[in-house]
């Protein structure tokens, strides 16, 4: 910009992007993988969901840009993502024990060699200290964490040498209720893991460090189906994809900011930001089931399903909604039995805008 000079007066003040809050006002938690302490359920965070331009573009400062998400190609091929990566982060700190807790809703659970298949999180975290030799630039510690194929935690990148030789963190995986791994028949629900990590071990002092944060995430998802070809992979990124050095989020560890008590207040309260699938209920199901989503505004909504195969077996206007929380009633009685796919399109009655929600999955078991 030749606007811009050594004389156009004062440079703008510039904040971190994310504010951590402190947790000194809660217990610790006890890193099982379960996230069902108090602390969790106040502390804020982000979301991450493949395929979810809207959400992206919330993000604050320069996320949107530097946010993003890929399909790789799985035997030459990119199948339709029936049921995308999606998940929520969790963070707060205590004293020199920064907390991260990643909520994953996720209808089918696998454990997968296959990297463009995997389940699981990669945080990145720049060391305070040390400097890449062959960069001018600090150090990037990969966090990976996983499952295998029994619910076991799979540690990867620097993980297993900070937990087990420096003994600098804690990390656990918890599969939710009903929910199998590699399982081609049922209706998961996810899992979630919760991670404890010493900042001494990162290069910060044990006391007066500064609060500045360097971070990504990474959320990996993949499905098998018995049909090799609908196989598929997803990942969705905030902030930076792996340990390349640019762009982490610039987050402040802020002493001031308190986690309040309960739910963080604001939550769930007045008109949705979103159109946004929920859930259904009962699932399994016969033949009738409820369908919950988020209404942005007022907008005309169509309801789609399709088998297994991919195929658009149904087909279904539901009229005007109004804005906020909604419910519907799905009749399967003319469809058989088995596992279907589904998904919301709306298109607003003021904005003209068009949405479509992410997958869901349930059975009809007759």
């Amino acid at each position: 910009r030749s606007d811009v000079t050594d004389a156009s007066g004062a440079v703008p003040e510039v904040g971190p992007e994310i504010i951590i809050p402190s947790g000194a006002n809660f217990d610790s938690p006890t890193v099982d993988g379960a996230l069902s302490e108090d602390v969790w359920m106040a502390a804020p965070g982000i979301d991450l969901r493949f395929d979810d331009e809207d959400l992206r573009n919330s993000y604050p400062a320069i996320g949107p840009w530097r946010s993003g998400q890929w399909q790789p190609e799985i035997d030459g091929a990119r199948a339709a993502v029936l049921d995308p990566a999606d998940a929520t982060v969790k963070w707060f700190f205590k004293e020199n024990m920064l907390y991260l807790g990643v909520d994953v809703r996720d209808q089918a659970v696998w454990s997968l060699e296959n990297f463009d298949q995997w389940d699981g999180i990669r945080f990145v975290i720049n060391d305070r200290k040390e400097i890449d030799p062959n960069q001018t630039n600090s150090i990037r510690h990969e966090l990976i964490m996983r499952f295998d194929p029994a619910g076991g935690l799979i540690k990867a990148g620097y993980l297993p040498f900070l937990i087990d030789s420096l003994h600098g963190g804690e990390a656990a995986v918890q599969m939710k209720a009903n929910t199998t791994i590699n399982d081609y028949n049922d209706v998961d629900e996810g899992y979630t893991f919760e991670l404890a990590l010493d900042l001494t071990k990162f290069g910060y002092p044990a006391e007066n460090y500064d609060g500045v944060l360097l971070i990504s995430a990474c959320l990996f998802d993949g499905e098998n189906f018995e049909n090799a070809a609908d196989n598929y992979g997803n990942r969705v990124w905030w902030m930076r994809e792996s340990v390349n050095p640019a762009g982490p989020a610039w987050a402040y560890m802020d002493p001031t900011a308190m986690i309040g008590t309960g739910v963080a207040e604001g939550h769930n309260v007045g008109t949705p930001e979103t159109f946004a699938l929920v859930g259904n209920y009962p699932n399994p199901f016969n033949p009738t089931t409820n369908i919950v989503f988020t209404m942005p505004e007022e907008g005309l909504v169509t309801l789609k399903v399709y088998d297994i195969l991919g195929r658009n077996v149904v087909n279904l206007p539901l009229g005007l909604q109004n804005a906020g929380k909604q419910q519907i009633t799905f009749d399967a009685h003319k469809m058989t039995s088995g596992v279907y796919f589904y998904r919301l399109h709306m298109k607003g009655n003021m904005t003209k805008n068009t949405h479509s929600t992410v997958y869901g999955k349930f059975t009809l078991l007759k």
